[in-house]
């Protein structure tokens, strides 16, 4: 709280004048608080409370009416932002200490008061109020940058699951720039890099065989930006063992990621091992792609569904995307929603100059903004950019 002296201010509650004097000299020695108030019980200490709304309160637990514990309590629900430091003559058990916590005490210490400790527990406190001011303190409050990790993959390849996941990530950066990355964790045929035409020299692989500890700043030499704004990590270029990135190393990954940028989107191959079910486990939502080009394809899709489906990921966190749609399947939306058992989020159309755009490294979200096949992803990226903000069941 901002004090027009500048200094932060105490309340002070104890039955027995000579601790509330001690303190109170304790306190006001050190030049960086003022004692706003005293109290003589557990009730005054509560309106006190309510009427100074001081930044900590010094709280004896032997007082009368109210004691310490109760009185505690009631001023975190009158007054949650004041700091509540309780003063004892008995040693804390652990009894005492979750009763303590009930009461919403931030500090304990004990009588007789010694003077540094006392305003140690002060200062520490203080510090808190600090990191309210901290980027990392305003980002973490921020619902609006609360990051999500969306998954995206399918029961086989060949479903064009990169290209969903590659589209999606281009029509996120253009609405969050420098604050969306695009993860292709297949390590052993992935296609993000060719589709972006972007040309790693450092890869995923390299860095997790090499450092047993990875944070954002080693990690930030290992995304290559994209000219739409993205960020891109790669696993591989050259073909790797599946499970080359353990799940120490994705969990690091995701972690340091989520420090920063707000929406990482992962290219998940389509082959269950410990580092994608622990993925799974851990996304803000799962994309699951299929097509209506044959049967086998829907089974593959349900096959993935039923082993993922509460065992790693809830329900309401899958979507299920219908890609490639054209007027010549043979399968119709109808056979999906009866294969799978439950209705699909979206259909993305095919679109004939998917292919070239492909081939030659252009994103297809650039080259054809009002294909109607954009307009699907777009739709799909609507999903992640509203303030619908859930919880994991």
């Amino acid at each position: 709280m901002a004090h027009r002296n500048g200094r932060m201010k105490v309340l002070i509650a104890a039955k027995e004048r000579k601790l509330r004097d001690q303190m109170r000299q304790i306190v006001q020695s050190t030049g960086r608080y003022e004692v706003a108030g005293t109290a003589m019980d557990g009730q005054e200490a509560v309106q006190l409370a309510v009427l100074l709304k001081p930044d900590f309160a010094l709280i004896n637990a032997e007082l009368p009416i109210f004691d310490g514990y109760e009185a505690a309590e009631m001023i975190g629900l009158a007054v949650p932002e004041v700091r509540t430091v309780l003063v004892s003559d008995k040693q804390p058990d652990n009894l005492t200490l979750q009763k303590a916590m009930r009461s919403g005490l931030r500090s304990y210490i004990s009588s007789p008061v010694d003077g540094t400790e006392l305003m140690e527990a002060i200062d520490n406190l203080a510090a808190l109020n600090n990191r309210r001011t901290t980027s990392e303190y305003l980002a973490a409050t921020d619902p609006s940058r609360l990051p999500k990790v969306i998954v995206v993959t399918g029961g086989k390849g060949g479903i064009g699951k990169s290209t969903i996941a590659a589209s999606l990530a281009m029509c996120l950066a253009r609405r969050h720039p420098e604050k969306v990355v695009l993860f292709d964790l297949y390590t052993q045929f992935g296609d993000i890099a060719t589709m972006l035409n972007v040309s790693p020299t450092k890869t995923l692989a390299e860095l997790v065989s090499a450092n047993s500890e990875i944070d954002l700043e080693l990690l930030e030499h290992y995304l290559l930006p994209h000219e739409t704004g993205l960020k891109v990590l790669v696993s591989a270029v050259n073909a790797q063992p599946i499970d080359a990135i353990s799940v120490a190393g994705a969990e690091a990954v995701i972690h340091a990621l989520k420090r920063t940028y707000t929406h990482i989107i992962i290219d998940l191959p389509p082959v269950l091992h410990s580092t994608t079910l622990y993925v799974l486990s851990h996304c803000y939502h799962l994309l699951l792609i299929t097509t209506l080009f044959d049967m086998p394809t829907l089974r593959d899709g349900r096959q993935l569904y039923d082993m993922v489906v509460g065992n790693y990921t809830p329900a309401e966190n899958i979507s299920v995307i219908v890609n490639r749609v054209s007027k010549h399947d043979k399968l119709s939306i109808s056979d999906v929603e009866r294969i799978f058992g439950r209705q699909v989020t979206a259909q993305v159309p095919n679109d004939h100059r998917l292919v070239s755009a492909i081939n030659q490294g252009v994103p297809f979200v650039q080259a054809y903004t009002r294909s109607p096949l954009v307009s699907a992803v777009n739709e799909i990226a609507d999903m992640f950019t509203e303030q619908r903000v859930k919880g994991r069941k």
